[in-house]
């Protein structure tokens, strides 16, 4: 009789872990002779917890503080596993990036400007360009300009020295357009009355598709500033009175101006930011006369409406008549709907 005998193995399997190894990742060289390099050890492999020790002396995964030279770091896992690195802290100047940049004026000698922060340590900086330092919103900066051509930026490195002589570069990438420049558009001009302040003077002002932001005033020949109601808002430079143009156009309109000339300017900057541009930035200005239209005139406030039940009174269903020609008798004088009124 065959007897089949079944037998069965048990397969034991056993996991273990690979071996600990260690890396040294550079993660910034000592600028100049500051002892500001750092240092980050990659492990990999082993039993974790780790313990560090680096030939600084630390116990960190991470050391700063690093002076140019060699450097090493040993690592030992929870079962007394050891892996061994070495590297090198190199020295250099600064390579900064640019936080931001722009174009200057059409035309000008400088092609653009490229902005940094200041130095967290051993600034001032001084450039071998023309640049400006102080406050922006608060911030310091440096706002240093180089020349054309206009195009890409991505070769634009700027030289500059920290406050001990070390050396740095100052770089971006991008592309810097030839910047365009917009004239307002005078759209209406409206006569002074009897020596009176009540003329006025509305433009449209438009925007650059160049410049982030561009600025207007509205002045006189002695250099006050207008404001949009005819209010005088100052006088001489570091007055505002300013309207930003950014995206889109806009009508400005400028009343109780008396007769006289006026120049209606439009700059890429305004006091006290004028130093960020050699030369103060880029403007440009508009000659514009209120004609005095002598005793024979005068000013007429109210609303024009269609006054559909003749009780002088005007209701919701009576529209405003707007760019209307009125005629007023005994006269004739005539004027149009928020006009000033003449004799004719």
């Amino acid at each position: 009789m065959n007897q089949l005998i079944l037998s069965s193995a048990l397969a034991i399997a056993s996991c273990t872990a690979s071996a600990i190894t260690v890396n040294i990742q550079i993660t910034a060289h000592e600028i100049c002779s500051y002892a500001n390099g750092t240092a980050q050890a990659a492990v990999s492999g082993g039993v974790p917890p780790y313990t560090y020790l680096w030939s600084t002396g630390a116990t960190t995964a991470s050391v700063t503080g690093l002076s140019a030279g060699p450097i090493s770091v040993t690592v030992t896992d929870s079962q007394s596993d050891e892996a061994t690195a070495n590297n090198t802290i190199a020295t250099a100047g600064y390579d900064l990036t640019a936080i931001s940049g722009g174009s200057l004026c059409p035309g000008d000698a400088y092609g653009g400007y490229l902005v940094m922060n200041e130095l967290p340590a051993n600034g001032p900086v001084t450039f071998t360009t023309p640049f400006y330092t102080g406050l922006y919103m608060g911030e310091p900066i440096y706002s240093a300009y180089y020349s054309g051509p206009y195009g890409p930026l991505n070769n634009i490195t700027l030289q500059f020295t920290d406050a001990n002589g070390c050396a740095g570069e100052l770089s971006t990438t991008g592309t810097l357009g030839q910047p365009t420049w917009t004239t307002p558009v005078i759209l209406d001009v409206q006569g002074a009355c009897a020596g009176g302040a009540n003329g006025s003077i509305q433009a449209l002002l438009q925007h650059s598709p160049t410049y982030a932001r561009t600025w207007h005033q509205l002045t006189d020949g002695a250099g006050t500033v207008f404001g949009p109601n005819g209010s005088i808002v100052g006088s001489g430079q570091g007055t505002y009175g300013h309207t930003a143009i950014s995206t889109m156009d806009i009508v400005n309109t400028w009343t109780g101006l008396a007769a006289g000339e006026y120049w209606l300017t439009q700059v890429t900057n305004f006091a006290p930011y004028t130093q960020w541009q050699p030369g103060g930035g880029c403007g440009d200005s508009v000659l514009v006369t209120i004609p005095d239209l002598g005793p024979g005139c005068a000013n007429i406030t109210g609303k024009v409406f269609m006054d559909y039940d003749e009780d002088c009174v005007k209701t919701g269903v009576e529209p405003l008549r707007t760019n209307s020609l009125l005629q007023f008798d005994p006269g004739p004088y005539f004027a149009s709907t928020g006009r000033t009124v003449f004799t004719h």
